[in-house]
Order: C-alpha cells, then sequence, then structure tokens
C-alpha cells in the first residue's frame, strides 16, 4: 500500500463516482464513524477502548483488590514463619 510508519492511523480514503456512495478523505476514528453514521452508511455505533475490550478495567477494579483481600490475611503468618527466629548462633573456633 505504500504507508509510511509516520502515517496518521486510521484513515479511510472513498472515492466513488456514483451519488450514492460519497467520496471522503478522513482521518482519526472519532471523524471516520461520525462520517459513516451521517452518511447512513452505518447505524449506530459504540467504540471500545483497547483497556475495555483487553478486560484491563475489570482486572484492575476486580480481581486486584480482591487477590489483595485473600492475601491480606496470610501475610503476617508467612512473615512469622519464613523468618528465621529462635535460633542461636554461634562462632566454633
Amino acid at each position: 500500500m505504500g504507508f509510511a510508519k509516520i502515517d496518521p492511523y486510521p484513515m479511510l480514503n472513498m472515492d466513488s463516482s456514483t451519488p450514492e456512495m460519497p467520496t471522503a478523505d478522513l482521518l482519526v476514528k472519532d471523524n471516520i464513524l461520525a462520517f459513516l453514521f451521517n452518511s447512513k452508511l452505518i447505524g449506530t455505533y459504540k467504540t471500545y477502548s483497547v483497556y475495555e475490550k483487553q478486560g484491563l478495567e475489570f482486572v484492575e477494579q476486580r480481581m486486584i483488590p480482591a487477590v489483595e483481600a485473600l492475601f491480606l490475611d496470610a501475610k503476617p503468618i508467612a512473615n512469622l514463619y519464613l523468618l528465621n527466629k529462635h535460633f542461636r548462633t554461634s562462632k566454633t573456633i
């Protein structure tokens, strides 16, 4: 296609000779979706960010607090048993 790394993305380039299909040369996702909606080429739309699509919102808001609450009571017990305590050290000659 001949695109360079610095070319803007996404882009929409429509070139049509029929009156039913309007011509367009647009950049940026919101402009493209607004044009398609206003031209009656698509119906209502809702876009999701990568944050929402990959479930990162769910992980940060639900999973991380749940795991932290689960291990909250186990930390003092683990610290008690994992630290070296009650051992005498002596130097042998």
